[in-house]
């Protein structure tokens, strides 16, 4: 939830990242689409300026190098030339701590280097993060695969 609207993130690889911008003939291609949202006033709100690529029908979109490659449904076999974007809905993934945690088991430390003129800042916690499953099945997450090969 953002602002009291329901979100979903979708990860893209660079390469589809890159896809989606250099279609620029086919009418409500991506430049237009982010084109029509600056012109209608979307400029502070608009999720480039939170790292964001941006906002489609609610889902924000976001880059990011680890996407995997897509598999050959027949022989399972990575194909080179495309990527496995991940769409997250709620409840993608859960998130859990250490037990017997109390004020002691977050650490924060910082410290001042170079003759005080730099702080360093040490954020320290014991936890993990997983994928949801419900009986061995992915739960709030769509793999969605497509070509994309670099670019150059």
């Amino acid at each position: 939830m953002v602002g009291g609207e329901e979100k979903y993130v979708l990860y893209l690889h660079p390469y589809q990242v890159t896809d989606l911008r250099v279609d620029a003939t086919t009418a409500g291609n991506w430049f237009d689409i982010q084109k029509a949202g600056i012109q209608g006033g979307q400029i502070s709100k608009n999720p480039i300026y939170t790292g964001a690529l941006g906002e489609y029908n609610g889902v924000v979109l976001r880059s990011a190098f680890d996407i995997p490659l897509a598999t050959n449904s027949t022989t399972g076999v990575a194909v080179a030339s495309t990527r496995r974007a991940i769409l997250l809905g709620a409840q993608a993934a859960v998130i859990g701590f250490a037990m017997d945690t109390d004020e002691n088991t977050f650490d924060w430390v910082e410290e001042l280097f170079d003759y005080e003129r730099e702080l360093g800042v040490s954020a320290q916690a014991m936890f993990g993060i997983k994928k949801t499953q419900f009986g061995s099945v992915d739960f709030g997450v769509v793999a969605i695969d497509s070509y994309a090969a670099a670019h150059a």
